[in-house]
């Protein structure tokens, strides 16, 4: 019974009111994003601005997690600190955690304990509510996958191709942030399918995309898996500057499509849709003129097995003091012969650079171009050697 008010379309107004109130190296959508909640504040109806911390997607048995990007996870603590900063009245904010991990009494306990007073709800009304969002939720996305079923039908039948648009909801749907790029493609006479037509099942994923932890990220890699054994599907990938995951996750959509072509464009607050529809056109040259293809490069996994690593010289990166050092004495107690990697230099942080994207973090440069300058300079033999790289989740 809630009178519900949305900000429209980001437009060329909302991009500047997220560029005057926004701080730091933010991202276009979170930019974007600032210039929405700034836009809300000028209606004068206004009660509160619904925002929720959105943690994790559904998990699933087959990757380590499912997150939303640091971002996302963060923005109703980043806006919190900017009302404070503009003195914006802070109780106008609802932020509840929403978080698909957790069981249903306790997000439900969540919703209850952040929203129920403020909006006058019993916690049985929030649980009735919460029910009934995550039934039209996967009601919603089965209608999608279906409508793509039946949009690859008449693909096929009429042996045309398609363009498929990989990226985050914001990036894809939005056409103020991807300048309306889908719709101009399509009236060029092309198919455009956005990647959630094509569903998503994550046993899909594989062994080498395991520890894939971004919800978005595994989305992209299987949508990619599935273009990449279609004939008549080419991706076109909608990113970032400052994207973070996606200074990755577009390197291992490369590797999967091998040479079959593929056009990955990065958006920011400055973007004219002119150059862009030039490389957009360039690429779709490209595509007329190479008909079905189908990709089957290999994706490489390096062996793990205990013999293996005992054969082999172990290289440690050096981050902090004390523990690669204690790791090191670790893998030598049991039998392995391991070593700490000399500090990063100017030298091998260029070789780093010269080797990766570029968009990557810093010491994605410098862990890189510190093993490969000293493989050189030591000449190892790269059969003989291999390189420990600790992770997490």
């Amino acid at each position: 019974g809630y009178q519900l008010l949305e900000t429209p379309t980001t437009s060329p107004e909302i991009k500047q009111l997220g560029i005057n109130y926004s701080a730091g190296d933010f991202c276009f959508p979170v930019i974007s994003a600032y210039g929405h909640i700034r836009k809300l504040l000028l209606e004068k109806e206004l009660d509160f601005i619904f925002l929720p911390h959105m943690i994790s997607y559904h998990p699933n048995s087959y990757t380590s997690n499912s997150f939303f990007c640091p971002y996302v996870q963060a923005f109703p603590s980043v806006i919190r600190s900017n009302f404070r900063v503009n003195q914006e009245p802070e109780d106008l904010l609802l932020s509840a955690v929403v978080d698909f991990r957790w069981e249903e009494n306790k997000q439900v306990r969540e919703l209850y304990q952040k929203l129920g007073e403020k909006l006058g709800l019993s916690r049985k009304k929030i649980a009735q509510a919460w029910k009934k969002a995550l039934e039209e939720q996967e009601e919603f996305e089965s209608q999608l996958e279906e409508l793509g079923r039946r949009a690859l039908k008449e693909i096929e039948e009429k042996g045309e191709p398609a363009i498929v648009i990989l990226g985050r909801p914001y990036n894809i749907y939005d056409p103020g942030i991807s300048l309306d790029l889908p719709q101009k493609i399509a009236e060029l006479g092309f198919y455009v399918l956005g990647l959630d037509l094509l569903g998503f099942h994550p046993e899909k994923l594989g062994e080498e995309f395991s520890n894939l932890y971004w919800n978005y990220g595994q989305r992209i890699i299987y949508a990619s898996k599935l273009i990449r054994s279609h004939p008549l599907l080419f991706p076109l990938y909608f990113s970032n500057f400052n994207c973070g995951p996606d200074s990755f996750l577009i390197q291992y959509v490369e590797e999967l499509m091998g040479d079959k072509p593929m056009l990955a464009l990065e958006f920011d607050e400055h973007g004219a849709d002119a150059g862009y529809m030039t490389r957009v056109e360039a690429f779709l040259d490209v595509i007329k003129n190479t008909g079905p293809y189908t990709a089957s490069p290999q994706i490489y996994l390096p062996r793990e097995s205990e013999q293996e690593f005992k054969k082999r010289k172990i290289y440690v990166p050096p981050m902090g003091d004390f523990a690669p050092r204690l790791g090191v004495s670790a893998f030598r107690y049991f039998g392995y012969q391991a070593q700490v990697l000399p500090l990063e230099t100017q030298e091998s942080l260029e070789l780093g650079r010269s080797v990766s994207r570029g968009s990557e973090c810093l010491p994605t440069s410098c862990t890189i171009g510190t093993l490969l300058k000293t493989l050189k300079e030591r000449e190892e033999d790269p059969s003989k050697t291999a390189f420990f790289m600790a992770t997490a989740c």
